[in-house]
């Protein structure tokens, strides 16, 4: 059956009354030193909203129609409350949210616990290379050497495949920079085939924070992004 939208259309008031979308940044603390990280992440503020005060941001999306929520920003899990505060996302019926991480911090307890409380929040880890040296170009700890390229991202693949086996959604995401485009189908494949990843999204550098340090290095041309997209 098919439906005529002039009607609303044509009304004086707005089809929604919020945005559909809402990136929710609720920390600035983040135990990486990525070298694009748009929100120059590291320290926490000290002023970061408290449990209760984010509890009653996400009542209030919920309240206005919000329907696609995403916490982000730094690293989340650096929040010790942070599970509680999924699990009252979770409670908000209506809310599709997602939860972005660096993969670091998702031992398998905290997993499973997740699992049990959180079934439908859905977590997106960010993977930008297909090996620990790949990886390392984007995605460091500071005074690295070879054996902490291997533990971060032994460490990163192990938590994917925890979120993945506790039967929760996975998805990926990449930055495709001038520095790792070309590692974006390897990390395809990877997430797919052995994360079981539910999804897979390529995000085009976006110069600002830490990445304006490097812009020559990290900037993708368009005539690049747009053969490789």
């Amino acid at each position: 059956m098919q439906h005529d939208i002039s009607e609303y259309i044509s009304r004086d008031e707005p089809l929604f009354s919020a945005p559909v979308h809402v990136d929710f940044d609720m920390t600035n603390a983040c135990n990486l030193a990525c070298h694009h990280c748009h929100a120059a992440s590291g320290r926490r503020q000290h002023d970061e909203l408290t449990s209760d005060e984010i509890k009653h941001v996400i009542a209030d999306l919920h309240q206005n129609g919000v329907i696609d929520l995403t916490i982000a920003r730094g690293e989340p899990f650096l929040r010790p409350d942070l599970s509680d505060i999924l699990e009252y996302a979770d409670s908000c019926q209506g809310i599709y949210t997602t939860v972005v991480t660096n993969g670091t911090l998702l031992k398998r307890e905290t997993v499973k616990k997740l699992s049990s409380n959180c079934r439908g929040i859905n977590f997106n880890i960010s993977i930008d290379g297909s090996t620990p040296d790949k990886l390392d170009i984007l995605r460091h700890r500071k005074k690295r050497d070879n054996d902490k390229k291997r533990q971060l991202f032994a460490q990163i693949i192990d938590d994917a495949k925890a979120i993945s086996d506790a039967g929760l959604t996975l998805g990926v995401s990449f930055v495709a920079s001038g520095m790792n485009a070309d590692d974006l189908e390897n990390v395809y494949d990877m997430a797919v085939n052995e994360l079981r990843a539910k999804s897979v999204t390529a995000i085009r550098f976006f110069p600002a924070g830490f990445g304006k340090n490097a812009l020559n290095e990290l900037v993708l041309k368009y005539e690049k992004w747009e053969k490789l997209f």
